[in-house]
């Protein structure tokens, strides 16, 4: 990696405007997803929902989850989230 290209990669990530770009990149991916997408939201959803799951264990029982966020719209990732909690109803 030359100097020059870290230094852009330094600036992409102080840029203001890196989680409205990121968004904007996984909403594109997530309309027409290829396998590398595919896999990549799986494991995503994976530790999510282990993340997610551990929280209930420590809170107590309760029969839905509610999230909220850009890829939460997206039925894809919402699918593979919905299918690592092992049936809690989840609510956007």
């Amino acid at each position: 990696m030359s100097d020059r290209s870290s230094e852009e990669l330094i600036d992409l990530q102080i840029d203001p405007d890196i989680r409205a770009k990121i968004a904007t990149a996984a909403q594109v991916a997530l309309d027409s997803p290829a396998p590398l997408v595919m896999d990549i939201v799986d494991r995503g959803t994976v530790i999510l929902a282990a993340r997610t799951l551990k929280v209930i264990e420590k809170v107590g029982p309760v029969d839905s989850v509610y999230v909220y966020g850009g890829n939460f719209h997206s039925q894809v990732y919402c699918n593979f989230f919905i299918q690592h909690l092992h049936g809690l109803r989840v609510n956007l």
